[in-house]
Parts: structure tokens; sequence; C-alpha cells
């Protein structure tokens, strides 16, 4: 357990000493290895399933907007 931690330790001494945007690149691929992005396929929209009698209105275009969440990332 000691030289796991003296390891890490060493580790973390060359990490700090790597220029900023290498090590943003580090954080990047670590993240991305403890909880990869779920891959969605895209679903094709029914032809008129949305039809109505009237004109669309702002509020229609407003439930039709995407607004990301952290639900995506919670089925993991």
């Amino acid at each position: 357990m000691l030289t796991t931690m003296q390891t890490f330790e060493g580790l973390l001494t060359q990490i700090n000493q790597l220029p900023p945007e290498y090590r943003i690149k580090l954080i990047q691929r670590v993240s991305a290895s403890l909880h990869p992005l779920p891959v969605h396929k895209p679903v094709a929209l029914e032809y008129g399933k949305y039809r109505h009698n009237r004109m669309s209105e702002i509020e229609d275009f407003a439930i039709a907007e995407w607004h990301p969440t952290s639900d995506l990332y919670d089925d993991a």
C-alpha cells in the first residue's frame, strides 16, 4: 500500500509540472474513462404526428427546444 501511495504522489508531482493545456487533456481523458458519454441514436420525427388545426405559436417552439440536463448522464 505504501508503494501505491508513493506512486500516486509521484504521478501528482509529474502532473503538476505539465503545461495547463496538457492537464486539461488529462482531465478530459480521465473523466471520460470514469463516466463515458451515452450514445443516443437520432430518432426521426413522425410525419403528421404533431399536426393541429392551428398555426404554431412561440410556446410550441419553446417546448421543442433542447435543454441539456444531467438526466442524460444518470443512466450509467
